[in-house]
């Protein structure tokens, strides 16, 4: 009996760790497929609700179907891709393969804009050729193409901040003495500044409308305040939505790139001694009161904005009439906390 006593007990010992083993591991596994599921679900939500679904898969795009403003888009996204792996690295690590994918797709729409009758002779086609042709050597294109090196000098940021600081949104114009052709000039030098700002992915999706015409201007009444209307200028700003549609259309990215170009602008009239003001004109604003919808669409008919074009400012620039006390900013600390705060 005290035989099988020995032989029985551990071998119960052992299947009831064996036991508790398994509930354990299972009760793990469940717990950890709806802690994994929950976070499936609340992401998809989130995603959801931002417009964020549509994200891209590089190995199964297609282009045919694609205008040619969304080819340009996609190949100037591609080939920027390919040129910032160089310099981080990515080209020489098993990454590169994604890289691969993304420079077929540039050579693709070359071939697709060529036979769409494109010139294929303008500067950023010309850039994008020089990425394909240089793709298996980018040391090369580096080499040809780097800029020479800045030299740090901390006073210009003390003559930044001091122009920065004297920059005002001007809402009270002076008398004006440009003629019509010389505010096109100014409005073309404005956008020329502008078409050099940053933007997300390389896309440069910009697009501007001048209006200088009182007929043009007149539409924004009941809209936004009497400033932009009796402005001298004002610079409408937009992007392309179809310039992220191989990312999705709802990209956040799009208002920070207006948002970037729309500052571009600003500084560059305030460097020229140019008054402006800088008006809020997104969806959330047009669709903020009923009103102001029959409105919007009336000046999108009547300029010939396409609706392609998603609106994210209005400027205006002129002389101004006097410069305005300035509204003080918070300080450095309440910008850059360090810590917790209490």
């Amino acid at each position: 009996m005290l035989h099988l006593y020995k032989k029985v007990v551990p071998a119960i010992m052992i299947s009831s760790v064996a036991v508790y083993r398994f509930v354990k591991g299972m009760i793990n596994k469940t717990a950890t497929f709806f802690s994994v599921s929950w976070w499936r679900l609340t992401t998809y939500a989130t995603r959801k609700k931002l417009g964020l679904l549509r994200i891209k898969i590089y190995e199964n795009l297609t282009f045919d179907h694609l205008s040619t403003s969304e080819l340009m888009s996609i190949a100037k996204h591609e080939a920027h891709r390919i040129e910032k792996a160089h310099y981080s690295g990515y080209m020489k690590t098993r990454k590169c393969k994604s890289y691969d994918i993304s420079y077929g797709h540039v050579c693709e729409i070359l071939v697709l804009l060529e036979s769409r009758g494109v010139d294929m002779e303008s500067a950023d086609i010309r850039w994008l050729k020089k990425v394909t042709d240089y793709f298996h050597r980018m040391d090369e294109f580096l080499e040809e193409g780097k800029g020479e090196l800045p030299r740090f000098d901390p006073e210009k940021f003390v003559e930044f901040e001091q122009k920065a600081k004297q920059r005002r949104s001007t809402r009270t114009w002076g008398e004006s003495s440009f003629s019509k052709a010389e505010l096109e000039e100014i409005g073309r030098s404005l956008i020329e500044c502008a078409r050099w700002a940053p933007c997300s992915g390389n896309r440069q999706p910009w697009f501007f409308k001048l209006l200088i015409e009182p007929e043009e201007k007149i539409l924004l009444r009941g809209i936004k305040e009497e400033h932009c209307v009796s402005a001298p200028l004002v610079i409408f700003v937009g992007v392309r939505k179809s310039s992220y549609g191989a990312i999705g259309t709802n990209e956040q990215g799009m208002y920070v790139d207006g948002g970037a170009v729309s500052m571009q602008m600003v500084m560059a009239a305030h460097a020229a001694g140019l008054g402006s003001c800088w008006n809020h004109f997104c969806k959330d604003f047009v669709y903020s009161r009923p009103k102001n919808l029959p409105i919007f669409k009336n000046f999108y008919e009547k300029t010939g904005i396409p609706e392609d074009i998603e609106p994210i400012a209005l400027i205006a620039f002129g002389n101004p009439a006097f410069v305005s006390p300035p509204p003080q900013r918070p300080p450095f600390e309440a910008l850059c906390p360090r810590g917790e705060q209490g």
